[in-house]
């Protein structure tokens, strides 16, 4: 199982200004899912208690494509779980200090000595890396246990847009409004209704 990257200005600005922080609004943790086309982070309704939340990105919104490299053993997809918050810290230093240089990011692991015994137990990491002219990163992001193949499957089911809905709006282009209007919205009530209106031509 390999994973590593080169984000692209552009890939970092996306996550730091507009679908991090609006996922953290919804749980503190996000499902990761990354193919050799794309990258989904997605949140069940068990991750922010009611709502389902998915972005879908390919791999040319996030990352440098020459630099990307994804394989396991099943269908080259990996998954795992990460920490928003944590995320989205490493993310907002990098593109302060090192955008222009590009920030790199692997998935590793480390041994470490199981306490009152002498064996030891790998823990898997996300590892960015970056060199600005005023400071270098080297951060070690701690994730879940990479997904098993069986994990996998459910989650690609659960993250496939057909079957969340049949109709979608992309909100992409317009999230910042769309966030600062809910967050206006808060102080008018606790609900929101919505509905769907469907125009026959």
């Amino acid at each position: 199982m390999r994973f590593k990257a080169k984000f692209t200005a552009d890939g970092t600005d996306q996550l730091e200004k507009r679908f991090l922080p609006a996922m953290e609004k919804f749980g503190k943790t996000i499902q990761v899912l990354l193919s050799e086309e794309e990258v989904k982070l997605v949140q069940t309704p068990l991750d922010t208690d009611g709502a389902q939340v998915m972005a879908s990105f390919p791999i040319e919104a996030l990352f440098d494509r020459s630099s990307y490299r994804c394989t396991s053993r099943h269908h080259n997809l990996i998954a795992f779980v990460a920490d928003v918050g944590l995320l989205l810290k490493v993310i907002r230093t990098a593109a302060a200090n090192v955008a222009e240089e590009g920030l790199e990011v692997k998935l590793s692991q480390k041994e470490f000595q199981v306490t009152g015994t002498e064996e030891s137990e790998a823990k898997p990491f996300l590892v960015f890396k970056g060199e600005g002219q005023t400071m270098s990163i080297l951060q070690e992001l701690p994730i879940s246990k990479p997904y098993t193949a069986e994990e996998i499957d459910h989650l690609v089911n659960l993250a496939t847009t057909a079957s969340l809905a049949p109709y979608y709006v992309d909100v992409g282009p317009c999230s910042t409004t769309l966030l600062a209007m809910i967050d206006r919205m808060k102080s008018v009530s606790g609900t929101l209704m919505m509905a769907r209106m469907v125009m026959c031509m």
